[in-house]
């Protein structure tokens, strides 16, 4: 009972902070599915010339109708993924990240090994408090698996071989998606199919080092799930290394989420994409964690003049809901 609490408790801390820098909105269907799908599928859209990049319009919906959309923009090495309440950007070469929050008008951008420490020291202060007020016969047991937790965070990637009982395999059904022909593929859990992918092998993906460099910057933002567990495994990278995710049906607990590329266009992608706004204000780490985990304090802030917003072409707006 106590591993298993202690366990919880860091993943309710650690979700917390996931979905506190994602999404505050409660109409995103599944945002976790669809920021997992991009980081690891439309990030190896194939070798692409210095002057062109890949711009990628996801939408996913739900049993119930409710749709959200996210783009995501990919140019030599850098990658943008936002929606109406985030920006993430990432630079493969530099190993660099940057957290725009729009509706604060700051950022934070950093080597990733600094955020992933900033992140772990927080993580580690919560559980200490928590082991430190628990019966004294409990915290030998908690201090184990404590250990056990740190050195998970502290891993450069959590790519594993899946055990038998899951299984990733064609099902036969092929489909043609945005003018690419797609290859269905099933991910069954014992007897149960948990998902179905479609991806199309006419857009070649990046090397497998690429792909492992990704999954290691990208760690501290997967969020701990069956879907996360097997899509970091070497199974699942095996299969995107010959291709291009198109479409994912996944199974939830309220039905059947249904994320889709809803549009595709390799086009040149202004540097400046790749940036934070001029006028966003940089904030430091103790900020960017305050911030994520709800915790920041009031600040005055000064009475700036109003800067014009810059119009970017109409090609980067997100699409309406429809």
């Amino acid at each position: 009972m106590n591993i298993l609490k202690v366990s919880n408790i860091m993943i309710v801390f650690f979700i917390k902070w996931l979905d506190k820098f994602i999404s505050d909105s409660k109409n995103c269907i599944n945002q976790w599915c669809i920021f997992l799908l991009l980081s690891f599928s439309f990030l190896f859209s194939g070798a692409v010339s210095a002057n062109k990049g890949w711009y990628i319009v996801e939408k996913s919906e739900d049993r119930f109708g409710n749709s959200s959309y996210q783009s995501t923009f990919i140019q030599n090495e850098l990658m943008r993924i936002e929606n109406a309440q985030s920006i993430f950007i990432l630079d493969l070469k530099l190993e660099k990240i940057t957290l725009v929050f729009p509706q604060k008008m700051c950022y934070w951008k950093g080597n990733h090994d600094s955020l992933k420490s900033a992140f772990i020291s927080a993580v580690a202060i919560q559980l200490r408090t928590t082991i430190a007020q628990l019966p004294e016969q409990e915290r030998e047991t908690a201090e184990t698996e404590f250990e056990k937790i740190m050195l998970s965070m502290n891993s450069d990637t959590n790519m594993h071989h899946l055990p038998n009982h899951i299984s990733i395999y064609k099902n036969g059904i092929d489909l043609s998606l945005s003018g690419y022909h797609s290859i269905g593929y099933d991910v069954k859990i014992d007897t149960v199919v948990y998902e179905k992918v479609w991806f199309t092998e006419m857009v070649k993906p990046y090397s497998a080092d690429d792909i492992r460099q990704i999954a290691k910057m990208t760690k501290i933002f997967t969020k701990p799930s069956v879907v996360s567990y097997y899509r970091t495994s070497e199974e699942w990278f095996t299969m995107m290394q010959n291709g291009f995710i198109m479409k994912s049906v996944l199974q939830t607990d309220i039905g059947e989420s249904v994320t889709l590329v809803d549009s595709m266009k390799e086009i040149s992608i202004p540097p400046a994409l790749f940036e934070p706004p001029a006028d966003y204000r940089l904030i430091g780490i103790d900020e960017l964690i305050q911030i994520t985990m709800g915790d920041e304090k009031p600040e005055i802030k000064p009475v700036v003049s109003p800067k014009p917003k810059q119009i970017m072409p109409e090609l980067y707006s997100l699409p309406e809901q429809k």
